[in-house]
């Protein structure tokens, strides 16, 4: 039998993000660490599923400042 729908859109979901257990990047399947294989029972390793739905940051339109730049700089 066949995946379900909602097999499939976990799978997309996690898909988004690199996984960080298997370190497959965005828009590839997970790999079973001992075989090499895409993984097929599971739409994806659940840390990628959980990072995938985490919500990310938003930017408040303010730079990124290296702050370590800034603390070797003289004056």
């Amino acid at each position: 039998m066949g995946k379900s729908a909602e097999w499939h859109a976990i799978r997309a979901e996690a898909n988004t993000v690199v996984c960080p257990d298997c370190h497959m990047p965005p828009g590839t399947v997970c790999r079973n660490q001992w075989t090499g294989q895409p993984t097929t029972h599971l739409p994806a390793h659940a840390s990628r599923i959980v990072f995938a739905r985490k919500p990310m940051p938003q930017s408040d339109g303010d730079p990124i400042v290296d702050l370590d730049a800034q603390a070797s700089e003289p004056g």
